[in-house]
């Protein structure tokens, strides 16, 4: 390698004028001024860097790999070098403006001290140096002796100084250590000069009366070039940590004339961290091997580090801080052993490329379940640990750790303090990239884990919800929009998360409530979620029709004109109040609280009036017409989905109760507790983690002596109808603020038609809770099939004639979905896995094809879920008829659950046309020779139960224990790590 010198200090010889009348003559000495001359180098020997090419000094980057290689240039810092200097840079002739002078007799003059100059001040004007003594008067030479004179500079340093005709000292701590101000901008060049002359001596040299001095530096100078750094990259800070702060200095006399003196350092033991902060006014350019470097740091401008001469220990370190514009790293390396000296100026470069690694962790799979009773099993999640480099793209691996944890938050290393006996988990060796945990359970629930509950269900649920602590508060109600449902322990104490509406929510306990003004899910992760509400929103045709084939473009508010944006107002909608239109619990909701406060309708459920119920809330204009309705459905219940598989291997979280659903009195349940374990993996270098959930499933089935009940919904309607009472009979409704007892059908409302004329749709919005039906076909939207929006419920399914049912993989959530935040109306097949066989449209299904059990005391079927051996129950609770029968039918015989898909087929038979897809389940084969039907087809006019599942749209967690076991998704760094 071709060796270069650096060096840093200047060459100038500055000289004070001649006093007029001066002369030769030893004798007149005393009127003979003394002359001061600063000697320096030649400036153009300063050009470039240069010096001696010394060790290398080697940066670690966060991951302990080396990152970048800095290499040491090593230069005399000789006289005062041509730069601006300020603090942190060192001292030049054009900077500074006088330096301290004392002055010793060598020989003893009668009437003279012997200190016979005592911290002169040496003045610059121009280019010239001058000595005062007091005022105007000059220092004169004395008669018949020489001189031993001491400078140093700067003349305000902070330093104790004590000098004779031999020597000179000073003490010296770097001042940052002595003040708060970390910043080493603080820190200053220390130079002195010595010089032993007497007139004569200078007369003979040919300059009478002029003493010239040459300094030296006493500490040692660092300095850093990243010239060479990797393109994209600049560094905004250096720190050097475990410096010694300083001590005392004994400086003596050179022992050739015209040389610097020697510095000589006492150390003491306390140590200190010095930061410099860079901008890119710090940075200049310099010609190295005939080249321009245009990011070297400047050697002067206050960035550079000045401290005392040592040998540093082991903990001394370098550390750069890299910045790519967005994001920050520091690399480090050690300094311990490395020696610097005084008056060395020590100048380390990049020679080599830097190394930048992005790191990815991504687990493959969230969830391993299995079920209630069954034997040990296994499953498996696969983890990819690996980094890549600008460097290479091969993919380098990176090692984990795993920990374990009860509830997903207090994490333990050892598994036996987290389960017990009640897991075991096999890691597999890691190999390479592709590392697969294969978790397995030790043991299944036994029979005497089961617990029993009978009687009184209902007040039970009564007592449980008055005693939860209250939420909210009359000043800061709680934001529906913005919290979980589940489970219901945590609702109180959840973080805030990213908005979503829906045209259900939740209560599970007493308290201050409040929901946006905002069209169903209109709004979702916090963003407008134009699809639920303008599916070809952003495409060529989307206004180029509504009523197209068998689909709506775009959807209708109440007074048919299309939805522009998420909230009410901005669709020129004036809200002016709410009202319950009508509950089928009393007192849950009165008129006196409920407000309207600007786009929010917040209302308050007192503890002693809370419990288990529906209500239906709407808000109107000054003219009392409806503008949207919301569904309030106050439960007990923990809503925690499970898994449910369908015959096409797709899999789904549904809810283990029917939308609305509340108990009757006199039920019992049985119930199995599950268990989770939480499995996190840490990535070792870049800390990044990912969590999964081992899950044994618990089983809590309702057993009804005189059954529960739920409203009933018009398929690809939002608002609820009423339930049963336990047979076959509406409940008893409160609070009505329209005749909805009747459930008066509307036979003036029953086509769709192109906005904004006699469309069905907004007429239902203004009157959401009228049953509307045709007597000719039962179905609510007319005979004509083109009419037949099949989109309602599922933004994203664009239904044609073939039968079409399996809508999973485009399912979005439309604006009209009647359920809670985060669930949505089911998918077509979804039901499918409840028979033993693939099942498709009108296939009936006997005992031995049913994938469960029917609980005939229990009314309803208890299905496996086809994912370990769940359980699921669905009870018989009947419908609310669609041909002009508005009332209920089938409740404790039949069971009627409706899916997302309508299928528009334009058979003429006139019995397969415009039908949506349900699950018929029957108590006896009896009821049209078959027990269940997974996707059977009805008109839409009837009114049916829900069962929802999680929205595939929706934003992950739920709560701060489920949220883990939603997290299985790839993170890749966008952070710098080196």
């Amino acid at each position: 390698m071709k060796k270069k010198t650096y060096l840093f200090c200047a060459t100038v010889l500055v000289a004070a004028c001649s006093l007029p009348g001066c002369n030769d003559d030893e004798s007149a000495a005393p009127e003979k001024e003394i002359l001061i001359s600063v000697n320096a180098e030649d400036p153009a020997t300063r050009a470039g860097i240069a010096g001696e090419q010394g060790d290398s000094l080697v940066f670690l980057g966060e991951d302990g790999s080396e990152a970048l290689t800095l290499y040491e240039h090593v230069s005399q810092m000789t006289g005062f070098p041509e730069e601006l200097a300020t603090k942190g840079s060192t001292l030049t002739t054009a900077n500074i403006a006088q330096f301290g002078l004392d002055g010793y007799l060598t020989t003893a003059i009668t009437g003279k001290p012997t200190h016979y100059i005592d911290n002169g001040q040496v003045n610059k004007s121009g280019s010239a140096w001058t000595l005062y003594q007091t005022g105007t008067t000059p220092y004169n030479w004395v008669n018949g002796t020489s001189i031993a004179f001491w400078a140093r500079a700067p003349y305000t340093q902070a330093v104790t100084v004590a000098s004779g005709y031999g020597t000179m000292s000073f003490n010296y701590t770097l001042p940052e250590h002595q003040t708060d101000n970390a910043d080493a901008t603080r820190q200053q060049d220390i130079v002195a000069a010595y010089a032993n002359a007497s007139y004569n001596d200078t007369e003979a040299a040919g300059t009478p009366g002029m003493v010239n001095f040459t300094f030296g530096h006493a500490l040692a100078a660092i300095r850093f070039d990243i010239s060479n750094l990797t393109s994209g990259y600049t560094v905004t800070k250096v720190t050097l940590s475990g410096v010694n702060a300083g001590g005392s200095c004994t400086v003596t006399p050179p022992s050739t004339t015209g040389a610097a003196p020697t510095f000589a350092w006492t150390l003491g033991s306390t140590t200190g961290t010095y930061v410099q902060t860079l901008s890119a006014s710090d940075f200049g350019t310099a010609t190295v091997g005939g080249s321009n470097r245009t990011a070297v740091l400047k050697e002067n401008g206050g960035k550079v580090f000045f401290i005392p001469p040592q040998t540093f220990g082991t903990g001394a370190t370098a550390t750069l801080t890299l910045s790519d514009g967005i994001n920050t790293v520091d690399v480090t390396a050690s300094l311990a052993g490395k020696t610097v000296a005084a008056s060395n100026m020590y100048t380390y470069n990049v020679t080599a490329t830097m190394t930048v690694w992005e790191y990815t962790l991504e687990s493959l799979s969230n969830l391993v379940t299995y079920g209630h009773l069954a034997a040990p099993d296994f499953g498996s999640v696969t983890v990819n640990s690996y980094k890549t480099s600008n460097t290479s793209s091969t993919p380098v691996p990176v090692a984990w750790t795993i920990q374990y944890s009860a509830n997903g938050t207090t994490w333990k290393n050892s598994l036996a303090e987290t389960t017990g006996d009640k897991f075991g988990l096999a890691i597999s060796a890691q190999d390479g990239n592709s590392n697969t945990i294969t978790a397995s359970v030790a043991r299944a629930h036994t029979e005497s884990e089961h617990q029993v509950s009978s009687g009184g269900v209902e007040e039970s649920a009564v007592a449980t919800l008055r005693s939860r602590t209250a939420i909210g508060s009359s000043t800061n109600y709680f934001d529906l929009s913005k919290h979980p449902f589940y489970p219901p322990a945590s609702v109180a104490t959840s973080a805030e998360e990213a908005q979503e509406t829906a045209n259900c929510y939740v209560i599970t306990a007493p308290g201050y409530y409040k929901f946006p003004l905002v069209y169903g899910n209109a709004i979702k992760n916090g963003a407008t979620n134009y699809q639920s509400f303008w599916p070809q929103h952003g495409t060529a045709d989307e206004t180029t029709g509504n009523n197209i084939a068998y689909y709506l473009r775009r959807f209708l508010q109440h007074n048919d004109q299309y939805i522009t944006d998420p909230w009410l107002k901005n669709n020129g909608a004036t809200v002016s109040d709410a009202v319950v239109l009508w509950q089928d619990a009393p007192y849950l909701l009165e008129d006196s609280n409920i407000s309207i406060s600007g786009d929010y309708v917040q209302f308050y459920i007192p503890e002693e009036h809370i419990r288990p119920g529906n209500a239906v809330l709407a808000v109107r204009n000054a003219s009392g017409t409806i503008l949207w309705s919301w569904h309030l459905w106050v439960t007990e219940k923990d809503l925690t989905p499970q898994p449910v598989t369908d015959w096409n291997g797709h899999s789904y979280q549904m809810m283990n109760y029917n939308l609305g659903w509340t108990d009757a009195n006199g039920a019992s349940s049985d119930k199995w507790d599950s268990w989770d374990l939480y499995v996190k993996v840490t990535q070792d270098e870049s800390g990044f983690a990912q969590i999964f959930r081992v899950r044994q499933i618990g089983e809590s089935i309702e057993v009804m002596e005189n059954v529960g009940s739920n409203p009933f919904y018009q398929w690809g309607r939002k608002d609820p109808f009423i339930g049963a009472n336990g047979n076959d009979n509406n409940k008893t409704m409160y609070s009505t603020a329209y005749n909805v007892n009747n459930f008066v059908s509307d036979a003036t409302h029953t086509a769709f038609g192109n906005p904004p004329s006699g469309s069905i749709i907004g007429h239902s919005i203004q009157n959401p809770w009228k049953h509307y039906y045709n007597a000719t076909s039962w179905d609510y939207t007319g005979n004509n099939a083109r009419a037949s929006y099949g989109n309602l419920w599922d933004a994203a399914f664009i239904p044609n004639d073939n039968n079409v049912r399996d809508n999973y993989a485009t399912k979005i959530k439309s604006v009209y979905d009647p359920c809670p935040r985060g669930f949505a109306v089911t998918a077509g097949y979804s039901y499918t896995g409840f028979a033993l066989s693939s099942a498709t449209g009108w296939n009936y299904y006997a005992s031995n094809q049913v994938n469960g059990t029917l609980l005939t005391a229990e009314k309803g079927y208890r299905f496996n879920t086809r994912n370990g051996d769940g359980k699921i129950f669905f009870p018989f609770c009947g419908a609310r008829g669609g041909d002009g029968q508005t009332g209920i039918y089938d409740v404790t015989s039949l069971g009627y659950y409706w899916t997302s898909v309508c299928d528009p087929r334009t058979s003429t038979s006139g019995d397969n046309d415009r039908k949506a897809v349900f699950l018929y389940i029957a108590i006896s084969t009896a009821e049209q020779n078959g027990l269940i039907r997974a996707t059977h087809e009805q008109m839409k006019a009837a009114a049916y139960s829900i069962r929802p599942i999680r929205d595939r749209e929706a934003t992950p967690s739920q709560s701060s224990a489920a949220s883990a076991s939603f997290s299985g998704v790839p993170t890749v760094s966008h952070v710098l790590s080196w």
